[in-house]
């Protein structure tokens, strides 16, 4: 990917030849020495096979492809933003910043790796399966967890919690509109989540399966009352997620399936746009609405298709976003970090508002992305202290869930890439804070509900 990204962009930095050679060399070393500490698809190195699919396709394959054909990166930034950042000195620092960050990140990884590896490192002891409890709790939460996606959702779509591009309403008493909408955006998938990984532990592939399938309705639900492009892919992304953190083994043909359904989430994308509009400004019915944009959309299914990939791989904020700070020459905020922080839309409020200069009547939020987030913050010196303290989150938070300490590790470690892959894309870091809170709580939750189930259980277990 380097070599012919390179070959086919050289021509255009000829007048910074040497440096735009170095950088690209400078990127495929560090990838290749990165390649050289993770030798396998292990579940040891998930966490960090997603941190390098993530940054080599949002700024490294966006790059080429910006400096070729700019146009699909249009759609994520104000006009007069996306003139600026297609200039060439704006595109080269962009991508110089980018790779400074990945060799920050790739060789603080090889080194914990390299070092790990040779440390005495204590070997699990594997928790007994309480199989009783855990297909007790199995069935509990696969009766259970329809009522409560049955409630919220029509609870939600009362009061129009959470749905994009639409005006919030009057506030219910006690914060019950965040409470309600946390509930559906992390709670219930996690429960869905502990639900196919209790299925399976205790040898009962029906209801795992039936888990997937509540999984999948969940993001077609959520796509329909918040009118979202992205939840059924979150859907499919989770499912993927709990695979690579060994919570669950798919069958070839569920594979094949699961493959399905991606295209159609992807199909489904610019199909949510239209709906949106038919829903928060025509104030159309959402069965109005859906039955509008499909026949909006019409036999044109390639072209759907087609524009469903390019907003996927051009939605998730990458070198774009770091290119346009450069080309408006931005000043990192420093210690005006805490004025900002003090605002509730946080730093991509000030970006969006104070960089982009878009009017907050707009009602809409430019994320900095990951890089741009600490570019934003503290300059170059910023981004590179921040990818080393990253790089140790990854590399140390990956393994402590993995290890003794936590009975239901599988399931934290999917919420583990979930926040991973949000704060490697979007970039808001500042305002993953409901995100993380909740998560932590309701995976709290799980793992005293399993430590207690256990205690009650093995005794009976042990006796029998």
């Amino acid at each position: 990917m380097f070599i012919v990204g390179y070959a086919i962009t050289y021509s255009r930095f000829s007048y910074i030849a040497s440096d735009y050679f170095i950088y690209n060399l400078l990127a495929i070393s560090i990838c290749a020495v990165l390649l050289s500490q993770m030798k396998s698809y292990e579940i040891r190195y998930s966490a960090l096979w997603l941190l390098l699919g993530i940054f080599v396709l949002v700024y490294f394959v966006r790059f080429y492809w910006i400096v070729v054909d700019p146009l699909p990166v249009k759609i994520m930034l104000h006009t007069p933003v996306y003139k600026k950042m297609i200039q060439d000195n704006a595109l080269f620092e962009g991508f110089r910043i980018s790779v400074i960050s990945f060799a920050v990140l790739g060789l603080s990884i090889s080194l914990f790796l390299f070092f790990l590896r040779y440390r005495k490192v204590s070997v699990k002891q594997t928790e007994p399966v309480v199989t009783g409890f855990y297909w007790f709790s199995a069935k509990s939460l696969a009766l259970l967890l329809p009522l409560i996606m049955i409630a919220l959702a029509i609870v939600s779509h009362k009061y129009h919690i959470g749905e994009m591009g639409a005006d919030s309403g009057d506030p219910l008493p006690f914060r019950l509109k965040g409470v309600i909408f946390y509930a559906r955006f992390i709670m219930i998938p996690l429960l869905i989540i502990w639900l196919i990984y209790l299925s399976g532990r205790s040898g009962h592939v029906f209801v795992a399966r039936l888990g997937v399938v509540f999984l999948m309705l969940h993001g077609v639900i959520d796509m329909l009352l918040r009118g979202s492009r992205s939840s059924l892919l979150l859907s499919v992304l989770l499912l993927v997620f709990l695979v690579m953190s060994g919570g669950l083994k798919l069958y070839r043909k569920e594979k094949v399936v699961a493959f399905f359904v991606l295209i159609a989430g992807l199909f489904m994308v610019p199909i949510m746009t239209e709906y949106r509009m038919h829903r928060v400004v025509e104030h159309l019915p959402v069965m109005d609405a859906i039955l509008t944009s499909f026949s909006v959309t019409g036999s044109e299914w390639w072209a759907t298709l087609v524009r469903g990939i390019e907003f996927v791989l051009f939605r998730m904020p990458g070198i774009e976003a770091v290119s346009a700070m450069v080309s408006l020459d931005t000043e990192p905020l420093g210690m005006r970090i805490f004025d900002v922080l003090q605002d509730k839309q946080g730093v991509a409020g000030y970006l969006t508002h104070e960089i982009y200069l878009i009017t907050r009547d707009a009602n809409t939020l430019s994320a900095p992305s990951f890089v741009g987030w600490f570019y934003l913050v503290a300059g170059l010196p910023g981004v590179v202290v921040g990818s080393f303290l990253v790089t140790i989150v990854i590399i140390f938070g990956w393994e402590w869930l993995g290890s003794k300490y936590f009975i239901c590790s599988s399931v934290a470690r999917t919420f583990f890439l979930w926040v991973l892959f949000t704060g490697l894309t979007e970039g808001t870091l500042d305002s993953m804070s409901y995100m993380l809170v909740v998560g932590v709580f309701v995976l709290t939750a799980i793992e005293i509900a399993m430590r207690a189930g256990t205690h009650i259980m093995r005794p009976s277990l042990a006796h029998t």
